[in-house]
């Protein structure tokens, strides 16, 4: 919001320095981000009598003239041809600067010396379409400076507005807020609508106005002026738009625009003579409906968006821009003045939808003032009688559904001392608050506080204490220190548990990545789901960042692969990432959805770095499975069990013959995959990956808080080996699981040695390998017994299995 001070000044009278109204403003929350002068490009320009005009002796289209400054007389050469003896026009000397950054030299056109130049409206970037000199007062004494001539001596505040403070989007507003701390009343000032034309009648004889959107427009207001007269503005309206960083068109825009910014109200002028059946109807757009706004762009619409239309077509999108063939134009003669109030949630999905943002839809979608729509229609109506000469109809239109005023806040001055760190009392409060139009009915030490309309961002005590705080002064509060009691409090297990998590997984290795909660809507096809899958329905987001991140994630998955897949396409093509996340899955009958807490690991490329003295090998399922079983190990969750899933059609996106389901104790902790193929291109990754998944609240349950530790063996270990020939179809881990059930005290391990499958084997059977490791603790093991214990197991397993040993 750009403030004039001169526009300030004539509605607030005010003594202070723009420095000093610039930290008292971002003192009261209202930040200025700059002060500028924005007619700086009028200085070194004066106003000059022109005297002694004759024509250029050496082009017919050249004129030489002598320009009197009070001090000098300049030789100037000159083609406008409105030039005159005795004319009063702005003169730039030679060495001054232009607004195009052009420094005027002395030199010769022609021929003929030029001191300098004279400068029309639109070389001064005042005006786009008057290109003879621009007249000056007749009474201007010459040398004045130029800026003092046109009032455009005149300093501009840019400040930044907080989203929730709409209400100063305006120079009323700010007037309002200067002159709280400046211990000055403030009141808009009256506006003195001059008398109807009889001729004309009520308004209700030309137009009518029906809303059939009143949740989208709960207010809207018309007035209507015949024998306008559309010309260039004044100077003073021209100069209030520039300061604000407007450009002028005409008076009857022009006034649109001073108004809104004036009073925070956007409004809009329609060629009263283009509207069909003479009308407003206010809808709801049709879904897929087009529309062509100002800018001449086609727009594609949906039911959520509020059209202003006439008797037979829309004619603005509200609150956001008007149509290209309603607008005004020169040969307007009637304009209807729209004053409107929009759903502000409505005006916000409309202006991101189509892209557009104008200064009307920046104050509608915060919330403009409902109350201040009649008095900004009457502004509008009373200046474009005067600049246009215009007749108005008698009366207004005012189509309203207006909600009850807001319930009164009540709030304790304990509550706010205690917020802000003051020692204030309810009645300083009520005065401080009363400053800018708050109402504060005071009992004791409680007050209720009734908030104005053109509050809107007010709601709860809350908001309250913030007003206190700002208008006392920021910098005026004292330097408090928060109380902090001396006892502590213990974070819950799960976040100690999961900074381990992190900190062993990387020791393992693996890089932490945190991806987004929200995930595409596809995601499920692309991990191949089925219509009736768990994980399949999600919960989508009513406001989306994107199209790409529209739901809720119930997998982890879908993120990770995307990361591996960013990664991929830079080249790095060796990744171990780890993520702790939590899922959603929708409940029926519920409104919020489960959520669930995992652990997921990604392997993929190369099982180590590339080195001199190592040849570089792909990373496998057996990778992946060895560093879930070490952070097992470190996490003290007794040994996993690693089985084939009952039925991997559940798990769709994982590789068959290449899944395990991860138990401890019987309880399921998670599942160990490589992903399918065709699931990795859908993410666009076209290497192998090994992902594992564990439920953390799982893995929180199975870990032994109570560690127990052995003595270091004084006996040394001995080794045997079974190796088996048995079905393909029999898992290792099952024969594993036999060998160790039951086990002696002497058998300290039971592991798989090795495992062939090919020709020197039959077609249907396999070799398994399983090595034994005997120890004892209190004496040297003798082979016998070894032995006796070892043919004992072997005989065993070969009668569970059908195995024999090989010949």
């Amino acid at each position: 919001m750009k403030l004039s001070l001169n526009w300030l000044k004539s509605l607030l009278p005010i003594s202070m320095k723009p420095e000093d109204l610039a930290h008292a403003l971002t003192m009261t929350g209202l930040e200025v981000e700059a002060i500028e002068r924005p007619f700086d490009h009028l200085d070194g320009m004066v106003a000059g009598r022109i005297f002694d005009i004759a024509p250029h002796p050496n082009a017919d289209k050249l004129q030489t003239c002598k320009v009197d400054t009070g001090k000098q007389i300049f030789h100037v050469v000159c083609g406008a041809p409105n030039i005159q003896e005795g004319m009063m026009a702005p003169l730039a000397p030679a060495g001054t600067g232009m607004p195009d950054g052009t420094i005027l030299k002395k030199g010769k056109i022609r021929g003929e010396i030029s001191e300098g130049m004279l400068c029309s409206a639109k070389e001064l970037e005042l005006d786009n379409d008057h290109p003879g000199i621009l007249p000056l007062p007749p009474g201007t004494s010459p040398g004045t400076p130029l800026s003092a001539v046109l009032d455009m001596a005149d300093t501009v505040l840019t400040i930044g507005l907080t989203p929730n403070r709409v209400d100063c989007a305006s120079v009323m507003g700010l007037a309002r807020e200067i002159a709280a701390f400046g211990d000055q009343p403030f009141s808009p000032p009256a506006i003195n609508v001059p008398g109807s034309d009889p001729s004309l009648g009520p308004i209700s004889r030309h137009t009518s106005v029906t809303v059939e959107d009143p949740e989208g427009c709960p207010r809207y207001a018309a007035r209507l002026l015949s024998d306008i007269r559309v010309a260039p503005s004044p100077a003073w309206l021209k100069n209030r738009l520039i300061a604000a960083g407007l450009r002028p068109i005409n008076n009857i825009v022009d006034i649109t625009n001073f108004v809104m910014l004036e009073t925070g109200q956007p409004l809009h002028a329609f060629d009263f003579d283009t509207l069909e059946e003479n009308r407003i109807v206010v809808r709801r757009a049709k879904q897929g409906e087009t529309f062509i706004t100002l800018d001449e762009k086609e727009h594609k619409l949906n039911t959520d968006m509020v059209m202003i239309c006439d008797g037979k077509k829309p004619v603005a999108i509200g609150g956001v821009m008007g149509g290209l063939h309603s607008g005004v134009t020169e040969k307007t003669q009637r304009v209807l003045i729209e004053s409107a109030c929009f759903d502000a949630p409505s005006i916000r999905r409309t202006s991101k939808t189509l892209g557009i943002s104008t200064d009307s839809s920046y104050r509608f979608e915060r919330g403009v003032d409902p109350l201040g729509t009649l008095y900004a229609l009457d502004r509008a109506a009373a200046l474009m009688a005067e600049l246009g000469k215009g007749k108005l109809a008698d009366g207004s239109i005012d189509i309203h559904t207006l909600s009850p005023p807001k319930k009164p806040i009540p709030v304790t001055s304990r509550f706010i001392n205690e917020r802000i760190g003051l020692n204030l009392s309810a009645a300083s409060m009520a005065a401080l608050l009363s400053k800018v139009g708050f109402t504060a009915v005071v009992r004791e030490e409680s007050l209720q506080v009734e908030i104005p309309s053109f509050r809107v961002d007010i709601s709860r005590k809350e908001d309250i204490s913030e007003e206190v705080a700002r208008l006392y002064g920021y910098d005026n509060i004292p330097v408090t220190f928060p109380e902090m009691p001396a006892e502590t409090r213990l974070d819950p297990p799960s976040v100690g548990f999961r900074h381990k998590l992190q900190d062993h997984m990387t020791g393992l290795g693996f890089q932490e990545i945190i991806t987004y909660s929200f995930v595409a809507k596809d995601s499920a096809d692309k991990l191949r789901l089925p219509e009736n899958h768990g994980i399949r329905a999600s919960v989508s987001l009513q406001n989306p960042i994107s199209e790409e991140l529209a739901v809720m994630r119930t997998s982890l998955v879908p993120g990770l692969l995307g990361v591996l897949a960013r990664n991929l396409a830079q080249q790095e093509k060796n990744l171990k990432f780890f993520e702790i996340g939590t899922t959603f899955t929708p409940v029926a009958g519920k409104d919020l959805p489960q959520e669930k807490e995992i652990l997921i690991l990604a392997w993929t490329g190369k099982r180590n770095p590339a080195g001199w003295h190592t040849r570089p090998a792909d990373c496998d399922f057996f990778d992946m499975k060895g560093a879930v079983e070490a952070l097992l190990r470190l996490i003290h969750v007794p040994a996993a069990d690693f089985t084939a899933p009952e039925n991997q059609a559940d798990l769709p996106w994982t590789r068959r013959g290449s899944c395990a389901c991860i138990h401890s104790d019987s309880t399921l902790l998670g599942h160990i995959y490589e992903v399918h193929p065709e699931t990795a291109r859908l993410h666009d990754v076209r290497q192998p990956v090994f992902i594992a998944e564990l439920s953390l609240n799982t893995l929180m349950k199975q870990r032994k808080t109570l560690q127990h530790t052995k003595e270091i063996p004084r006996y040394p270990a001995t080794t045997r080996d079974i190796t088996l020939i048995l079905d393909k179809s029999i898992p290792a881990g099952q024969v594993l699981a036999r060998a160790r059930e039951n086990q002696p005290a002497i058998l300290e391990s039971v592991s798989i040695h090795d495992l062939y499958q090919g020709d020197k084997a039959p077609e249907t059977k396999k070799s398994l390998t399983l090595r034994m490791v005997y120890r004892s603790q209190t004496e040297t093991l003798a082979d016998k017994k070894v032995n006796k214990v070892q043919e004992k197991i072997s005989q065993s397993l070969q009668d569970s299995f059908q195995a024999s040993l090989p010949s």
